[in-house]
């Protein structure tokens, strides 16, 4: 099972070297192979308002000689005690829903301290369980809550994921893309953009501002990785 967990979240964006914050990460499901994938350069900070699954993750990090799990308890508030552009991605893994953040406010509250300590270019991986069109909230208003707050959809990842009881099944993550607050990225959903210089061959868009108003300019093929651009407006 601990394979298949490695396998996935490699298959979202995880690597060596990184730095991950698993946000409700109970008994450490994704956390514990997210640390075996990060390596001793990497590090996963591990929060959760349930210290007894704390404490189980922490016997399994320990049986495990994971040394790169830094535990983190709740201050009581929607505040992440972790500094600024500090965190490669965030992991909300069965967490955005009505169960944990029913209030809609509660929820952006969230997402704009994951804003905060993300780093440019940072990711936000959701999986977007209890978000059916016959809940609220419903995935679609969840989206665009993560829009809202400063975010692009970068591309949706299906894979076999552990989830409740231990269960693997088919699952489906979606990657969202920390953006400059000051540009809006139009139209980029459901499609995967390269994020390094190793594979730039990326067209098409560009983001510019004109007269206060940012506008979408089609570019016959950009030879950098998309980025949003501030406007110096």
């Amino acid at each position: 099972m601990e394979e298949d967990g490695e396998e996935f979240l490699r298959g979202v964006g995880i690597s060596r070297g990184m730095k991950i914050l698993d946000f409700g990460c109970g008994s450490g499901n994704y956390a514990i192979p997210t640390a075996r994938i990060v390596g001793e350069e990497g590090k996963v900070y591990a929060l959760d308002e349930d210290e007894r699954a704390l404490d189980e993750l922490t016997r399994r990090a320990e049986s495990q000689r994971l040394e790169n799990i830094a535990r983190m308890e709740p201050s009581g508030e929607l505040k992440i005690e972790l500094e600024e552009d500090s965190v490669d991605m965030v992991l909300l893994y069965d967490v955005l829903h009505y169960y944990y953040f029913p209030h809609a406010e509660d929820r952006k509250r969230l997402l704009r301290e994951i804003y905060r300590i993300l780093k440019l270019d940072g990711q936000l991986s959701l999986y977007p369980s209890h978000l059916q069109s016959n809940m609220h909230p419903r995935l679609e208003d969840v989206k665009r809550e993560i829009n809202e707050v400063g975010f692009y959809l970068e591309c949706e990842y299906s894979g076999t994921l552990l989830v409740h009881g231990n269960i693997l099944e088919e699952s489906q993550v979606l990657n969202f893309i920390k953006k400059k607050r000051m540009c809006m990225a139009i139209g980029l959903k459901r499609h995967c953009f390269p994020r390094t210089d190793e594979n730039p061959d990326i067209s098409n868009l560009i983001v510019s501002a004109f007269d206060n108003r940012f506008s979408l300019l089609n570019l016959n093929r950009v030879t950098t990785p998309l980025r949003s651009y501030e406007s110096g407006l």
